[in-house]
């Protein structure tokens, strides 16, 4: 603001955009509000010199919107998408399947692109790697049999596997014939607590077998 306003604080970032009927600029009574996804494609300038106030006691507002740029996916904007596509009982799955993966160790691996993905990975195993699920802002979990490695690379434990899931989480829909692929489940039915934790013994069981098969012995 220059010349600030006595109203303002010194290391104020406002700028007067409204003016009373004596003519003095006093205050920023205007804001803009963007959402996530085009917070850092904006700028707005108040037009608030004599010059370009314009008739209105509120002066000219310029907002630049810039083109799109690729998505970034993390923790923050991966809950908060969710936020939009599956509520507030989503948002809380979500953030305790995040703590679960980070007690295990494993790696939390975010996708680019206009839709939010998430997989939790171990980096260790026989094979050097091993897949468990992946969770989508759209609202499901994805179980990553197409990707699992030894000692889940056989159509017996990925079927024992299977039922482990089904057990845990009664709603789930998994035909037998997906055990080779990427079944999702509606993240709706892990949003129950004790259901939730069902399915992560599942995958706790998982990570120790296959940490355990890289044991010699």
């Amino acid at each position: 603001a220059d010349p600030r306003p006595p109203s303002l604080p010194a290391d104020t970032r406002n700028v007067p955009t409204f003016v009373t009927n004596r003519g003095t600029r006093t205050s920023q009574l205007d804001y803009c509000f963007v959402s996530d996804d085009l917070l850092d494609r904006v700028s707005v300038v108040a037009r608030n010199d004599i010059e370009n106030w314009g008739p209105s006691d509120h002066c000219r507002v310029m907002i630049d919107i810039g083109p799109p740029r690729e998505r970034i996916w993390n923790e923050r904007t991966f809950l908060a998408e969710c936020g939009v596509s599956t509520g507030s009982d989503g948002v809380a799955a979500v953030a305790d399947l995040f703590e679960w993966g980070r007690n295990h160790q494993l790696r939390l691996a975010f996708n680019t692109g206009t839709e939010g993905q998430c997989w939790f990975q171990l980096d260790g195993g026989p094979e050097g790697l091993q897949y468990t699920f992946s969770v989508r802002t759209r609202g499901d979990v994805v179980v990553q049999f197409h990707w699992m490695t030894n000692p889940f690379n056989t159509s017996e434990s990925r079927e024992a596997l299977r039922q482990e899931i089904l057990e845990a989480v009664p709603t789930a829909e998994i035909p037998p014939d997906r055990i080779n692929g990427r079944p999702p489940i509606p993240l709706r039915f892990l949003t129950e607590p004790d259901v939730r934790s069902a399915f992560l013994e599942v995958f706790t069981r998982q990570l120790a077998r296959t940490r355990q098969a890289t044991e010699v012995p």
